[in-house]
């Protein structure tokens, strides 16, 4: 008898998975139809490999080009809202919210994953808005010239590095410049000097760097990421792991130490963090004085009702560090190195952008009396080298923005009101090459779309995100980049190597938007 119940209640299960995938058609919004049981066809196709997740509201947008909002479903069903129109976006990335507090709810078994469930990008509600102002005084412009100098010396390294290569025909850029964000982003996020560069494939930490973040696990991150966001009451009620728990054993344990050993300051999270424990109100008036220098920033502050002030127990705030540390630490390495790595890609097939750029960096560095180490506020003024990235940026396409809607929300352009819980993304790659912002969005130039304060509106760039709830680390990620653009590009030439093709595709299994085949340079040291 168990059986027919057993089958009954498949049936069932299956017909209440089909009645929700006829939400969009019940409501007239154009959208992908799903199939039992993982949804639309590029939902599909994600989970067979065939393209990367940050590529699928990008698709979406591309399969609906003159809508303002689409659909489509997810695993068993569960409705994607994907908002190609960019007023509707802005509003609900920065105006409302209120509405759109949170990221994608990814849910991981605290018993496994002690750390992972602290980390800010985990977090949601007023657990989220406590920690953002915890973590935000490390941002700061002051913080920032204070880690200036770690980044100085992990450069010296890196262009070390480089002149000791023995081919500079065939340079896989990503690698190198991976070693070199794994080394300064372990000296200001973990506390700890681990010279990668000395001997990347014996170095302990950046071993279990590569664990940590997947390079190392032949797919088995991928599939845990994959069940995480697709599958996760599954992946909660497993208990599983998101990132190994001797590799996680160890960082928290590098972590820690420097906590307690160290004699003096070192102008790094850890340092910014013991601070605000101290001191929380002083320390939030001190990043709210400093954060609103550009529009973006100024979409990016959030307001709360009354002293949204945490009050952390010292086992709680030790917790607290180390999963701060730890995601500073593993994501911005990726990330960095990515973007670095595109840039390069980019100027590579456009010399004549490289060549005015590197007189730029060339000019800089003459009026500094020689010095490559530049100052915080001259990197700043590389308004050139700010286009030239932001350009990079733009036609990489990498903008993998969604929100989570909390509350009701109404779109009056398509009579249309998301309910709570339901998962809404933006295709910011794609809004970034329409013309109306870029004209002529498919050329490369930097001059054309970024040369003026009036050619661009701040908000028309979503390679960082929009609104409270954009990259935290992004003005840390521009003066990393900026520097290590200025050391780089003052010695060397970069130009395409061998194979490399002025074309790329993402590639499927990559989950921060790498391309197939990687980014392999020819370099060439300049002669002034």
């Amino acid at each position: 008898m168990w059986w027919l119940l057993l089958i009954g209640a498949s049936l069932l299960y299956y017909l209440h998975i089909k009645n929700k995938m006829r939400y969009f058609e019940k409501i007239g919004l154009p959208h992908e139809p799903g199939t039992f049981p993982f949804g639309s066809d590029i939902s599909w196709k994600m989970l067979a490999g065939k393209f990367s997740i940050v590529s699928l509201a990008e698709e979406v947008y591309r399969r609906f080009p003159k809508v303002k909002v689409a659909g489509y479903y997810s695993t068993f069903g569960d409705p994607v809202v994907v908002v190609n129109d960019y007023d509707i976006a802005k509003r609900i990335l920065i105006k409302d919210f209120d509405h759109f507090v949170d990221r994608r709810p990814m849910v991981t078994n605290p018993k496994s994953n002690k750390y992972v469930v602290k980390m800010l990008t985990m977090m949601r509600g007023d657990q989220w808005k406590a920690t953002r102002h915890a973590v935000s005084p490390f941002f700061t412009s002051g913080r920032l010239r204070a880690i200036l100098p770690s980044v100085d010396q992990v450069n010296d390294e890196l262009m070390d590095y480089l002149s000791n290569l023995a081919d500079l025909q065939s340079v896989e850029i990503k690698d190198i410049l991976l070693y070199s964000m794994v080394e300064v982003l372990s000296m200001v996020g973990c506390g700890v000097k681990p010279n990668i560069m000395k001997n990347p494939g014996e170095n302990v930490l950046f071993q279990e760097f590569k664990k940590a973040t997947g390079a190392a696990q032949n797919g088995t991150a991928m599939l845990k990421f994959v069940l995480l966001i697709f599958f996760p009451k599954l992946f909660y009620n497993l208990n599983i792991p998101l990132q190994d728990p001797k590799t996680m054993a160890f960082f928290a344990d590098i972590i820690r130490k420097s906590m307690k050993e160290r004699k003096e300051k070192k102008n790094d999270l850890i340092d910014c963090m013991l601070d605000v424990a101290k001191n929380m109100e002083q320390s939030m008036e001190e990043a709210d004085e400093e954060a609103e220098e550009t529009d973006l920033d100024k979409s990016a502050k959030i307001h709360t009702v009354g002293k949204m002030v945490a009050q952390f127990s010292d086992e709680e705030l030790e917790t607290l560090i180390i999963s701060q540390g730890l995601l500073f630490f593993q994501a911005g390495s990726d990330t960095t190195s990515s973007s670095l790595s595109m840039i390069l890609y980019f100027l590579s097939f456009h010399q004549d952008v490289q060549e005015k750029l590197h007189r730029e960096i060339r000019d800089a560095i003459d009026d500094n009396s020689g010095d490559e180490h530049l100052s915080y506020a001259t990197l700043n003024s590389l308004k050139y080298m700010e286009a030239v990235v932001k350009e990079c940026l733009r036609h990489w396409g990498i903008s993998f923005i969604e929100r989570s809607c909390n509350k009701d929300y109404y779109i009056p352009e398509v009579n249309l009101t998301i309910r709570p819980g339901t998962l809404v993304q933006v295709p910011g790659g794609s809004i970034m090459m329409e013309s109306r912002f870029f004209p002529d969005p498919e050329k490369f130039d930097p001059d054309l779309h970024f040369g003026s304060d009036v050619s661009m509106n701040p908000t028309t760039f979503f390679s960082f995100g929009q609104g409270p709830r954009s990259c935290i680390g992004v003005r840390f990620a521009w003066i990393l980049m900026r520097a290590t653009l200025a050391r780089l590009l003052s010695t060397y030439k970069f130009l395409p190597g061998p194979n490399m093709k002025p074309t790329f595709e993402i590639d499927p299994k990559s989950t921060s938007g790498g391309i197939i085949g990687g980014i392999r340079v020819r370099m060439e040291k300049r002669r002034e």
